[in-house]
């Protein structure tokens, strides 16, 4: 009887990780308030710092570049298709902010975050492997350089005033 419970808990012990739901890698986001200095603009924007890399939301970049930015080329729209699981960004148009993004916060605990599996799009051009993001609390964050890549503007840590520049 008792091999009869080994082989039981053996085999109920292998199918959790061959047959069980999949794995998430999941690592700590610490929350930060960066100062951020957009063109000529002072802004500051909530996002979280993973891995000693800052990640925002890019609906939150998107309104700072819609209302800042010195040049319209850099404004862009994020539009996000449920049933894909796809994030649309559209250049040269402006940021329609939404009512959940008027009441989005950010909690200052220590928080999960998993690699976010979604597909980004650039007017219509999937972004395969460019932009690495990060799902906390339902809203994907994604790397501020990344998306300075993907957008064309440049960004820059600022050692001595501890902020980054954005320039379009």
């Amino acid at each position: 009887m008792r091999r009869f419970f080994t082989v039981v808990l053996a085999m109920t012990m292998m199918g959790t990780t061959a047959f069980g739901a999949e794995e998430k890698d999941f690592t700590k986001a610490k929350p930060v308030e960066q100062k951020i200095e957009l063109d000529d603009y002072n802004v500051e924007m909530k996002g979280y710092n993973i891995n000693g890399y800052n990640y925002m939301r890019l609906r939150d970049v998107a309104k700072a570049m819609t209302d800042k930015a010195n040049v319209d080329d850099y404004n862009f729209d994020v539009i996000y298709n449920q049933e894909t699981n796809s994030v649309y960004l559209e250049t040269g148009r402006d940021y329609k902010e939404t009512e959940e993004g008027k009441k989005f916060r950010i909690h200052p605990a220590l928080k999960d975050a998993v690699r976010s599996d979604a597909t980004a799009y650039l007017n219509g051009v999937e972004l395969t492997d460019v932009m690495e993001g990060y799902v906390i609390d339902g809203y994907t964050y994604y790397k501020l350089r990344d998306l300075g890549k993907v957008i064309g503007f440049q960004v820059n840590w600022l050692e001595s005033a501890q902020k980054v520049r954005i320039v379009t």
